[in-house]
């Protein structure tokens, strides 16, 4: 092995051998989603009882079980993602057709937009301005958050992606200039990314990405590369800039259905129906160590802005979230 990916072999193993579990007072239904806010101070979750909860990294580190709730959706919140830079907003959605945008400085009043589907995905466009939510009709629908001009105006519908014919839309993203947006597809027994300028939304390319349906799609933080997982069970890295396949990781004969890089962009964890959540070193391509969920299919992992920790939820019913905190040596 490599030695850079043994160092980061021996962390994995030290973090998994005494990891932290942290489980959400009073939940009794499965958490969908999870994510750190900006500065890593609060971590949120949604789940199928229709709650947004958020946890401050306090109460992470001392293994309190109360997480202050968020109320609303009148179904399962399938979807939250924190504001780019502010750490007090939050957004969600879920299969009651609605988007929700919380301050977390005055939570009861938070905005509410109407879509015409249950909606699956979502991100932030990385000036902040704007949301898109992608739904089961694979239409995308981009949300401006600062509303129209007039004094009563209230987040609105700026724009919307709606292609049928262009296949099953999953997970998107921006790059971080903003001026591109990459959806993850299927169409055709093929995995594709479909790169579109924005916001015009007028096509730059499509790339050949995988064999089977393309799942879901992350960026390195530091710039340098982008990565999708997909139903033929591979994760592939792209080099951002030219948009060339460096390296897939393979473990496992499952889905990938959540990546996430780390904060430095050096490791990478994938999650799969009934496989532990595996971590990869990014540079090497070397697989560095797993994590456990004892048979439940993980949707999402989710890794602090700024430290080197892994959150996750199993799709059970005990409403369990998992904190892993790769140590520093």
């Amino acid at each position: 092995m490599d030695p850079v990916a043994e160092h980061w072999a021996k962390r994995v193993k030290k973090a998994v051998d005494g990891k932290t579990h942290m489980k959400s007072y009073g939940v009794k239904r499965k958490i969908r989603t999870l994510g750190w806010n900006a500065d890593g101070r609060r971590l949120a979750s949604g789940s199928t009882d229709g709650y947004v909860r958020i946890y401050s990294t306090t109460a992470i580190d001392l293994g309190a079980d109360a997480g202050s709730e968020l109320r609303g959706h009148s179904g399962d919140v399938d979807q939250i993602a924190w504001h780019p830079t502010h750490t007090d907003l939050l957004a969600s959605t879920g299969n009651d057709k609605t988007v929700r945008l919380w301050d977390l400085r005055k939570p009861s009043a938070a905005q509410m937009v109407e879509t015409k589907a249950a909606n699956i995905n979502m991100s932030w466009h990385p000036a902040g301005l704007t949301v898109g939510v992608g739904d089961h009709n694979d239409v995308i629908t981009f949300i401006d958050i600062r509303g129209r001009s007039d004094a009563d105006s209230v987040a609105r519908i700026a724009n919307k992606l709606e292609r049928p014919e262009a296949g099953e839309t999953n997970e998107f993203a921006w790059n971080y200039a903003g001026n591109l947006l990459y959806i993850a597809k299927g169409a055709d027994l093929r995995g594709n990314v479909e790169i579109l300028h924005y916001p015009t939304l007028d096509k730059s390319e499509t790339i050949d990405a995988h064999t089977a349906s393309c799942y879901c799609i992350d960026f390195d933080p530091k710039g340098r590369y982008w990565a999708t997982g997909s139903a033929d069970s591979l994760i592939a890295l792209w080099d951002i800039e030219e948009s060339i396949c460096i390296r897939t990781f393979a473990r496992g004969d499952e889905a990938v259905q959540s990546i996430g890089f780390s904060h430095d962009g050096e490791l990478l964890a994938a999650a799969s129906p009934e496989r532990p959540i595996y971590i990869m070193h990014v540079e090497t391509g070397q697989y560095v160590g797993h994590v456990d969920t004892f048979g439940g299919s993980t949707n999402t992992v989710a890794w602090h802005p700024t430290k080197h920790w892994l959150a996750y939820a199993a799709v059970k019913a005990d409403g369990a979230i998992h904190l892993l905190q790769i140590p520093n040596v």
